[in-house]
C-alpha cells in the first residue's frame, strides 16, 4: 500500500534516493520497495557527489553507519 501510493506520486523513471543511519528504516524500505513491482532497487554504495549532512556528520561521529538506497519506478 505504501509503495503504491509513493509510485503514485513519483514519475515513471523517477527515483527515491534515501540516504539513514537508522537500520529500522533501512530494513522497512528494503521490505516495502523490494517486494513491489513498481519499484526497482536496493542498497548501493555512498555516491561520491552526495554532500554530507549535518545529520549525517552527527551520525558519523556517533559511530552509526550510513545507508544509502537507490529506488527507480519502474511500472
Amino acid at each position: 500500500a505504501n509503495s503504491a501510493l509513493l509510485a503514485a506520486h513519483t514519475q515513471p523513471n523517477g527515483f527515491w534516493h534515501i540516504a539513514t543511519d537508522w537500520a529500522p528504516y533501512t530494513a522497512q524500505i528494503l521490505n516495502v520497495l523490494s517486494a513491489s513491482p513498481q519499484w526497482a532497487g536496493g542498497v548501493i554504495a555512498r555516491p561520491e557527489d552526495r554532500p554530507f549532512t549535518r545529520f549525517e556528520n552527527t551520525a558519523l561521529r556517533a559511530g552509526r553507519a550510513i545507508t544509502d538506497l537507490y529506488y527507480i519506478r519502474t511500472g
